[in-house]
């Protein structure tokens, strides 16, 4: 267990990461304002099954050899670029989505899915764990597996509650935008451009 003063460091400073407005905040809101409270929802429970994923394998010293090759680093990306890359295409060719469908159950478990995937195949969670939790472990507290284990589930759970919050902000825009009929005709080309920009970045951005 980390010492108090140096667990406070580690909430702030993950706190302040997750504030920052970046491609998993994009996501979500996108997901949020065109399909709804549960949706998002849905998508923030996803997101973190896909990083409890990245938490298992940095515990089990998986991402120190993933993070050492290219190779691995590369597939992993054009996969997940591949991935976001399909879901716009998908989304941009689809019919607009008639507003009964965001109480869909089947929207919900299109949610969650997409977005474990979306984090699975993130490289770049992959980078971050292994150059920011490293800052807060020590051989003195013992093992290092279960201090990477503690500090990646701490992770998980404020990324649960920022990301929670910013679902439920922009389902309530969402909500106001969803009432519009003029919302209907462009919404399938807003997630399809986010899909297909966050694709383009995950492709074009270096891993080192």
């Amino acid at each position: 267990m980390l010492p108090s003063p140096h667990l406070w460091v580690f909430v702030l400073s993950t706190v302040a990461l997750l504030l920052v407005p970046g491609p998993t905040v994009l996501y979500i809101v996108t997901r949020s304002v065109v399909q709804g409270r549960r949706a998002g929802l849905w998508c923030v429970f996803g997101l973190a099954c896909g990083t409890l994923v990245h938490v298992a394998t940095l515990t089990l010293g998986l991402s120190t050899l993933l993070a050492s090759s290219a190779l691995l680093m590369d597939l992993l990306r054009f996969g997940g670029a591949g991935y976001l890359i399909v879901l716009g295409l998908r989304q941009w060719f689809s019919p607009s989505a008639a507003p009964a469908l965001e109480l869909s159950g089947h929207c919900w478990r299109q949610s969650f899915v997409q977005s474990v995937l979306v984090n699975v195949l993130n490289p770049k969670i992959a980078l971050f764990f292994v150059a920011f939790l490293p800052n807060f472990v020590s051989a003195e507290r013992g093992p290092l597996p279960p201090q990477f284990l503690m500090l990646g589930l701490l992770f998980v759970a404020l990324a649960c509650v920022t990301n929670t919050i910013c679902a439920l902000c922009s389902s309530a825009l969402g909500g106001v935008l969803r009432g519009n009929a003029r919302f209907w005709v462009f919404e399938t080309r807003l997630a399809a451009g986010v899909y297909l920009g966050l694709g383009l970045v995950t492709a074009l951005t270096p891993h080192g």
